[in-house]
Parts: structure tokens; C-alpha cells; sequence
């Protein structure tokens, strides 16, 4: 009988003490940014009534007379000391399979809701980046950004 309680409490023990997974924190920095350069090719412009801790809307314009291609995922940097940082993110975002054209001249609405990734971000200064490309350099990526602030509710 003791052979067997103690065999519990081992079994108890051990299954307590792996390793834990680190909990998520919205808004936690991930390294400082890699992009060097926003491009002016597509703008963004933000509805800032539309800004949540959540999502946002905005306006995707194409300035140019070539038709570029969204990749379908977009990524969320936040200001700190006058530097950017990627944001951690819960889970990796989907990329669409249908890539999404911006013909020359056309604006767009483009919703970014990232819950499902970063989580409800905490007050602060950050920006959106959205890459894309031209058909026929699919291997050169371009930049868009827009900056936005979350306030306290």
C-alpha cells in the first residue's frame, strides 16, 4: 500500500514540474524591426475613430500606374524610445490564398483586426505595416505603414 501512495505522489510530482509554457502578453516586444524602408507606392490612411485596442479601418491607395498584389498578412509594430519593435504574436497569422490586386489609381478598404494574434493591445504608439509586391517582381517586397495610437478606455 505504501508502494502504491508513493508512487501517486511521484507520478504528482513529476507531471507538476515540467516545464511551463510562458504566458502570453499582449503588446510584449519581439527585437527591433527589420524594415528600413516604407514605401509611398501604396498608402495607408486610418479612420481614427475606428481604432480599438483590437482592430482598426483604413484605406489602402495605390499612387502608381503598375498593379501591385497584397500578401494577405500584415504585421504590428509598437514605438519605444523613438525606435520600432515587432510586437510578439499569440499565434502566426494565415496568409490569404487569394492575393489581393490594387489596380493603379484605386483606393480600398482594408480592416486590420489582429485579437486572434497580438491580443488587445495596451496603450501606446505603433504602426501597422503591410507588405506587397508587383507580378512580375515577386521577389522584391515593398512596404506600407501607417502609425496609430491606442488609448485607454
Amino acid at each position: 500500500m505504501k508502494k502504491i501512495i508513493l508512487l501517486i505522489l511521484l507520478t504528482l510530482t513529476i507531471t507538476g514540474c515540467g516545464p511551463k509554457k510562458e504566458e502570453f502578453v499582449p503588446g510584449t516586444l519581439d527585437g527591433e524591426t527589420d524594415i528600413k524602408e516604407i514605401s509611398n507606392i501604396l498608402t495607408l490612411t486610418i479612420d481614427e475613430e475606428s481604432i480599438t485596442s483590437e482592430s482598426l479601418e483604413s484605406t489602402l491607395t495605390n499612387n502608381s500606374d503598375i498593379t501591385y498584389y497584397l500578401y494577405g498578412d500584415y504585421r504590428i509594430e509598437k514605438k519605444q524610445d523613438d525606435k520600432w519593435y515587432k510586437l510578439k504574436m499569440e499565434r502566426p497569422m494565415g496568409v490569404m490564398a487569394n492575393l489581393q490586386p490594387v489596380d493603379p489609381g484605386e483606393a480600398q478598404p482594408f480592416h486590420a483586426k489582429w485579437r486572434t494574434w497580438y491580443g488587445e493591445l495596451p496603450s501606446g504608439e505603433y504602426r501597422i505595416i503591410i507588405d506587397f509586391y508587383e507580378y512580375e517582381k515577386s521577389d522584391i517586397s515593398y512596404y506600407t505603414a501607417a502609425e496609430f495610437s491606442v488609448k485607454e478606455a
